[in-house]
């Protein structure tokens, strides 16, 4: 019997790239133990962390195609320039103003007259947290990454809020037709003044909705999590702290689908200046003595002369004319 085989011609590696950067964990609550978390750290440290670090220097104007070292010219004398347009940040930047610009209204109406009524702890809140600026990042990293990641917890009187950073935090989900978040985990890499970066210490911190856990410096770089890691210390929780925002149901930031339209652009304005460069450096050097070339000649002569023209150039065989095409090379 002949078996049924599934076709992938239609697959790409950029799919088949995307397919692992956006992917969604789920897994059962009971499953997550450290050893499995660590293969989910590792993933997405492997996988998603990349294009999130990515996304970002696109966002500050390094545009990470144009400045790789293998994709320019590597002519020693030769215009090398690079330029790298913003519009990843644009992009981010107007999409975010247009839509927090004005900062979203957080009021309570205890009557229900329609009117906003006085309310100290949420005006304590919100003076404690910043929360206009703090709104304002967070949708900031929804355009920028596709999801945004926030804090909810309790110092002293005060529920603070704080925004956790896309490129080393993400959710894990529930096995559910309508998937829940389960689990929170963010890895922090640990200061270190060295050259060795296979070996940077991370803390790995988990929340559910009942605990928190914090790690012991581990290695990632390395792959040890998969093997999972050592808890340090432990604190109960009521409530899952940790929030996701997604920008879309893919979670693609705003501009992940024009990078390539960015890196056209990019090569052909650097292409175009190093063009020009070249040419306004270049020079026609001719070498040899030019009074020997005219000593004799009739300038007023037939140049369809062709016996003239023969004679000319016996006289004047070691005459030797180079082109250089760059001035910068002598």
């Amino acid at each position: 019997m002949a078996t049924l085989e599934a076709d992938n011609s239609y697959q790409t590696k950029a799919e088949r790239y995307l397919h692992h950067a956006l992917m969604q964990y789920q897994e059962n609550l009971n499953n997550l133990t450290p050893k499995r978390v660590g293969q989910f750290l590792m993933h997405h440290y492997n996988k998603q962390r990349p294009r999130l670090i990515n996304l970002d220097s696109y966002y500050k104007g390094i545009n990470t195609k144009i400045n790789s070292e293998a994709s320019r010219r590597i002519d020693e004398y030769g215009a090398d320039v690079r330029l790298g347009h913003p519009f990843a940040q644009e992009i981010v930047d107007f999409h975010t103003a247009f839509s927090v610009g004005n900062p979203i209204n957080i009021s309570v109406d205890q009557d229900h007259n329609g009117q906003e009524d006085e309310h100290q702890q949420l005006d304590k809140i919100n003076h404690e947290n910043g929360v206009d600026s703090l709104f304002y990042d967070l949708f900031s990293d929804m355009s920028k990454y596709g999801r945004a990641f926030a804090n909810v917890y309790r110092e002293g009187d005060v529920e603070k809020i704080t925004r956790l950073s896309p490129a080393n935090t993400f959710v894990i989900y529930s096995n559910d037709v309508d998937p829940v978040p389960i689990m929170a985990v963010r890895y922090t890499e640990q200061s270190q003044i060295d050259d060795d970066l296979n070996y940077q210490p991370y803390v790995i911190e988990t929340w559910t909705d009942s605990e928190y856990t914090i790690s012991e410096p581990v290695a990632i770089a390395d792959g040890t999590p998969v093997d999972g890691y050592k808890v340090a210390e432990t604190t109960k929780l009521s409530t899952l702290p940790v929030v996701e925002f997604w920008n879309n149901t893919l979670r693609m930031g705003d501009f992940d689908g024009v990078i390539s339209l960015i890196d056209a652009y990019d090569s052909a304005q650097s292409d175009t200046a190093n063009y020009m460069q070249d040419s306004n450096d270049a020079m026609l050097v001719i070498k040899g003595d030019i009074d020997d070339l005219l000593d004799g000649a009739d300038l007023a002569a037939d140049p369809d002369d062709k016996e003239y023209l023969e004679k000319l150039a016996k006289e004047n065989k070691g005459l030797l004319i180079v082109f250089v095409s760059h001035a910068r090379s002598f």
